[in-house]
Formats: C-alpha cells, structure tokens, sequence
C-alpha cells in the first residue's frame, strides 16, 4: 500500500505547475451530491458550490461490497444484540472497511485533495494518499442529550461514535464548521487543534434566489404571513409554532396572521382558517423547488421555535427573501441569525406565549423594514454558496500548498 501512495505521491509532483494551481478535488460521503434530496440538499449544493471555483470536481464512489454488506448486517445484529435503539449508527467495523475502500478509490480518481462533507465514518480510517478537508456541522458529543437521550446510546455505539468523530477531527487537514458551537465542541470535547478550524456558514439552498430589489417589502393588506420549515416536528417546535399562531388568532381574529407550515405536520390534522400545512414538497420533481420559493417570497416572517439545530439552511433560505427570523437560541443558530440584527433569538425554553408576544411586538415595530433589509444583507454578504466557495477555496489552497511543502522537504 506504501508503495502505491509513493507512486501518487510522485505522479503528483512531476505534474505541470500549471495543473497544480488547478487541482482535482475529490468529494467523498457516502450521500451523493446528486441527488437533492442528500441531506437536505446541503451535498448538492456543496458539490455546485465546489465546481464554481473549481474547474475540477469529482465525486469519488466507494464500491459496496459482499464483506461490507456481511460487517454491516452483523454490526445491526450486535446492535440489536446490545439493545442499541438509538440514533447513532457510527461502527468502527465499517469505518475500517471504508478507509480501505476509499483509499482504492481517490488513488483511482487521482485526486489531489479530499472534501468530505459529514462524513467522519469515511474518513476516520482512510488513510487517505491527498490531504483531508473534513466538513461538519456538529460533533457526536454535542448531539448526546441534545438531539437524543444519552440513555438510549449503547456504551459501544458511544465509544465507536466518539472514536470516529475524534480520529476524523485529528487526521484531517483542515475543518470547516458551519457554526460556532460545533467548532467549541470539537475544541473542549475532542481537544481538536483550533489552528486548523475555520467557521464558514451554509448558504442557501435555492436556484433562483430573486434580487434585493424584487423581494417583498412588506404586507399589502395588513395580513402577517408566518411561514415555518421543518422536517421534524417535534424537534422544530411545530406545536409551539401552531399554539402561538392560535394565541394570535384569539387575539386579533382570522383575518390578521396565517401560518404556512412546509416539511412536518401534527400528528391530528388541524383545520382552521389561516392555517397551511404542507407535509412535504419533493425538490426533485418539476414545480416542488419553485413552490417552495413561491412561499418564501409571499412570507414576511420566518418561525422555527426549534428545541435542538446545528445549522438550519432554512435560515438562510429566510435571509435570501428578507425575512426575520423568529426562533431560539440553541446550538448554531446564532451564527446565522443575529438577535435585533436579523431577527429574534428567544431563550430555548420558551413557550407559544413568548413567542406570540415576540411575533406581535416584531409585527407592529417600525424597525422591522430595516431587519428586512438587514437580513437580506447578511445573504448578500455570508449566507450564500458563492461566499462559503470563496472562503473554502482559500482553505483548500492552503492546504494543498503546505502539503507541495512538507513533500518538498
């Protein structure tokens, strides 16, 4: 295997300076960047983002194999075994076995650099011949008694989870976070070295983001229009969202807010007046990207009383229309939305009646034109996929240039 990662290592090197200022960057996850819907359109829109600064973009396919298929029907039966009916799927089994095979598969690609997007299983082990760009929107650790009870993860799924999340940290070049919080958590929870950490927020995950001058500048007709979107509904405060938007209603009748709810719904159907629940939009199919957009452009605040977030593309979605974002304070979620600035971040605890009373204050606060217009602002500046290119293409640059060095010596 030496051998072989001497031999790249020496193609690398004999190529022209020419090819070296454009490198091949080999985009590695186990979620494909085609396909919209990989996880949550974020792959997708890594990948476009990547070839818009880069003439050279390959997605490196792993082969699945029969041992794998073997490792991984046996790592479920232990699971199973150990009565692990958590969330956390990380095996070490496997992320051996990926290492291995991803390994075959960038020396096949000839990549010069790996970008691996959530994807700490497939990299934890990789030996990889290319620096490594691992980026993250969390850690294990942060996600334990946040996302999900620390009771219902096993002692070995946590151990293996919290091996691979710490080897991928180490053995990785740099790493880009989306938020803060992660980045603090890879730094008190892993002792990851800050020296190569970089924060660079998502952007937004739209085609056809309208120009500034286009957008709505507010409600013709008095109406506050509230729109939330969300898959999970518990996690992103449906309930919360709902019971406030009814606070409202009692208050000043049907006629003066409407709440479009997209991604999630209550388990009972709800009906009434003002009220839209859309349990789901499929992006890949002709019309569902544009109708989606269609709402954000008719919304004029954007309400996620989300309990638990690493970073939430519907923020940014929100900023690229103008909206004010009403939500909580917790996880990533001020790394993107600017409490005053932008929006209003609420203490996490907080019930329908604060957030109906933050809702009604927003409505009626002149300055809401000017948080308008601040929001679409912080889009324009940070929270688009053209600014997090720039910022990531430097990064990868400067990793390529200190790998050229460390070869050279």
């Amino acid at each position: 295997m030496e051998v072989l990662g001497n031999a790249v290592r020496e193609q690398r090197l004999n190529r022209s300076s020419a090819e070296l200022k454009e490198p091949r960057i080999g985009f590695v996850s186990l979620r494909s960047p085609h396909d919209r819907k990989s996880w949550s359109g974020t792959n997708y829109q890594l990948f476009r983002a990547l070839q818009r600064v880069f003439n050279d973009v390959v997605f490196v396919e792993m082969p699945r194999t029969r041992l794998m298929e073997r490792i991984g029907g046996l790592v479920n039966r232990v699971k199973s075994f150990l009565g692990d009916h958590g969330e956390v799927i990380q095996s070490v089994p496997m992320s051996t076995l990926y290492g291995r095979e991803y390994r075959k598969a960038i020396l096949k690609a000839r990549c010069d650099v790996v970008f691996a997007p959530a994807a700490s299983t497939e990299i934890a082990y990789l030996n990889s011949p290319v620096p490594v760009v691992y980026l993250t929107d969390t850690t294990f650790e942060a996600m334990v008694d946040y996302y999900y009870p620390k009771s219902e993860v096993h002692a070995v799924s946590h151990w293996q989870a919290n091996n691979i999340e710490r080897r991928a940290l180490n053995r990785s070049a740099a790493v880009i976070f989306s938020n803060d919080w992660a980045m603090k958590s890879a730094v008190e929870h892993y002792h990851a070295d800050i020296r190569k950490m970089s924060v660079i927020p998502f952007g937004a995950n739209l085609d056809n983001v309208p120009p500034a001058g286009e957008l709505n500048r507010g409600s013709n007709d008095g109406v506050c229009r509230m729109l939330l979107v969300g898959r999970d509904w518990k996690r992103k405060g449906g309930q919360i969202a709902l019971d406030a938007f009814n606070l409202l209603v009692e208050k000043y009748g049907d006629s003066k807010f409407e709440l479009t709810i997209v991604g999630c719904a209550p388990s009972k159907p709800v009906e009434r007046p003002g009220l839209t629940v859309i349990p789901h939009i499929d992006k890949n199919k002709p019309g569902g990207l544009e109708r989606i957009e269609g709402l954000y452009r008719n919304a004029d605040i954007f309400l996620l009383p989300t309990q638990a977030e690493c970073s939430a593309v519907a923020f940014c979605e929100a900023a690229a229309y103008g909206l004010p974002v009403v939500t909580t304070d917790t996880g990533g979620t001020a790394t993107i939305v600017i409490d005053g600035i932008t929006g209003s971040l609420l203490p996490v605890e907080s019930g329908p009646e604060q957030f109906a009373a933050k809702i009604d204050a927003l409505w009626r606060d002149p300055n809401l034109v000017n948080m308008r217009a601040q929001a679409r602002q912080r889009y324009d500046e940070m929270l688009n996929w053209n600014s997090w290119a720039s910022k990531t293409r430097e990064i990868i640059l400067q990793v390529l240039k200190g790998s050229k060095a460390s070869q050279e010596m």
